[in-house]
């Protein structure tokens, strides 16, 4: 009985991914066609830069890396046997959360009725209830 209900709303939470996802499809394929000129890759070979620019970017990234390894590290030596180590364990499941609740936040100012899409589209906004009934 439930299972008709139950595929409706995977197809709606499918849409709905689907409406959050589609503005990127457009800036995608302005993204990729460039990649796709031949002219652009021989004009990136012969640009006498490259081979400086692949080594700063090699060195600043392992830079990154082995800092943020570093830090990680210490910070486990520093708290690891002792009651800090637990009190962080307990907190960094809100500290993981954190990226989700700022996605959901950005999705709740993108759709929400006084959000960005209500103001580019101004047929999506009901019209105004003069008793304050709805």
């Amino acid at each position: 009985m439930v299972t008709p209900l139950r595929y409706a709303l995977i197809f709606l939470l499918w849409a709905m991914v689907a409406v959050i996802y589609a503005p990127l499809i457009p800036a995608a394929l302005t993204l990729i066609s460039p990649a796709l000129s031949l002219t652009h890759w021989q004009a990136l070979f012969a640009d006498p830069q490259l081979p400086h620019a692949l080594l700063a970017t090699l060195v600043s990234t392992t830079i990154a890396a082995v800092g943020a390894l570093l830090i990680a590290l210490l910070v486990i030596v520093a708290l690891w046997p002792g009651p800090k180590w637990q009190r962080m364990c307990a907190r960094l499941p809100w500290l993981l959360a954190i990226p989700h609740v700022a996605f959901a936040t950005s999705a709740l100012l993108l759709f929400a009725d006084g959000g960005l899409l209500y103001d580019y589209f101004p047929y999506f906004t009901p019209p105004m209830d003069r008793f304050g009934i709805g």
